[in-house]
């Protein structure tokens, strides 16, 4: 069998038996190219896939297989996109701080800087109530625990903490230069314990699917705006003030304001009547 063929010719070339076959030869005819969009769901497929492999039995208990046979893929497809498990891991977590950052962006926090506050961490609360919450809080949860053993994903989580609290932060610092929140507190140290508080919650709805996120968001409204200790226990000075009055030079107790000198007045007199 002998056929000739020119720079991207296509030849029709008869074999024995009348069996015909058609050839494409040189460097003119290309391959056609996969599009940035289908390899870019097939990266989220095998990343949705190894979350849901890490929920479900852990990192540590993951393997490659197994992220492949949930993918539905090939394993030379999955190292295609990722060369290890540990690049998975990583993947995951860009992919973590990109969606926290997302989120925040997307909700309404229109308001005073204290409500904002509140819609955030309101919001962040009520995500874990959804299917993809649940599943997306039992993978934080495992990934927390794996951070306690191992350096890299306890690297990965710290440097995922700055995407969560920003949103935070800006909102304590506007409400600083406003008056409203107190001069006197770290913005990233309230931003860190909101976030806190979320990762508890997170822990306790995994356990405890019963555990009712309203009551809670709730309670950390009132925390928040103030309105956590009754008005008769509250004080009528800002808590900037109440910080500078009670440290005056010259005095052990503090100043005390009008309503708890009265306050005390009245126990000292119930006192002597009886």
């Amino acid at each position: 069998m002998v056929w000739t063929s020119l720079k991207g010719r296509i030849d029709t070339v008869s074999l024995p038996g009348k069996i015909k076959r058609t050839f494409v030869f040189g460097r003119g005819f290309a391959m056609p190219k996969v599009s940035e969009a289908h390899l870019e769901a097939r990266r989220g497929q095998i990343l949705k896939a190894a979350c849901r492999c890490f929920a479900r039995s852990g990192i540590g208990e993951t393997s490659i297989q197994d992220i492949c046979h949930e993918a539905k893929l090939s394993v030379g497809a999955v190292y295609r996109y990722f060369r290890s498990k540990g690049q998975i891991i990583e993947a995951i977590a860009q992919l973590g701080r990109e969606n926290t950052r997302d989120h925040f962006a997307s909700i309404d926090t229109g308001g005073e800087p204290i409500d904002r506050l509140t819609a955030l961490l309101s919001a962040a609360l009520r995500f874990l109530e959804t299917d993809a919450g649940q599943e997306s809080t039992r993978f934080n949860v495992r990934f927390w625990s794996e951070g306690l053993h191992s350096s890299k994903i306890r690297e990965l989580l710290v440097e995922g903490v700055p995407y969560a609290c920003e949103p935070f932060v800006k909102s304590v610092r506007e409400g600083q230069q406003l008056g409203i929140i107190d001069t006197g507190l770290h913005a990233e140290s309230v931003a860190r314990v909101l976030i806190a508080l979320h990762m508890g919650l997170s822990v306790m709805k995994t356990l405890d699917p019963d555990v009712d996120l309203g009551r809670c968001i709730k309670v950390i409204a009132a925390l928040i705006s103030g309105s956590f200790v009754t008005p008769e226990q509250r004080e009528p000075t800002s808590p900037m003030k109440q910080s500078v009055d009670t440290h005056q030079p010259g005095s052990d107790i503090g100043q005390l304001s009008a309503r708890q000198k009265g306050a005390k007045l009245g126990d000292s007199k119930r006192r002597s009547k009886r």
